[in-house]
């Protein structure tokens, strides 16, 4: 899922440069991953609320820890797709789909729809 939406972004911004489109492409895996962390911990939040109960992550809410998190993630997502990866990325999708609006409509629901449903779920937990 992560290399379909590498390969959208990619192949969109490509013409702006590799290392533009690596990089373009990149911040938005990360954010679609975290998008799907988040909801997957919310998830598990609200089946198993008991569990969670004692388990405290205020250390994370401190500016300079996100900062550091989200630049190491990115860094690790960046070296992650290496040129070899990406060639094959751009292979193995070129073959099978061709690269039109509907790609970037799937990446789009891949992202917004976790993200709308951690809002509804945020909203309506007690305060």
């Amino acid at each position: 899922m992560y290399n379909f939406i590498f390969w959208v972004l990619y192949k969109a911004n490509i013409n702006d440069g590799n290392f533009t489109a690596k990089f373009q492409a990149t911040i938005i895996v990360l954010f679609a991953l975290y998008i799907h962390l988040v909801f997957v911990w919310l998830i598990v939040q609200s089946l198993f609320v008991q569990m969670f109960t004692s388990f405290n992550l205020d250390y994370l809410k401190s500016k300079e820890t996100q900062v550091v998190i989200i630049a190491l993630s990115a860094f690790l997502i960046y070296k992650y797709y290496n040129a070899n990866r990406i060639q094959r990325i751009v292979n193995k999708y070129s073959e099978n789909e061709s690269y039109d609006v509907l790609d970037k409509l799937k990446v789009g629901l891949l992202i917004f729809i976790p993200l709308i449903s951690i809002i509804l779920i945020l909203g309506n937990q007690p305060k």
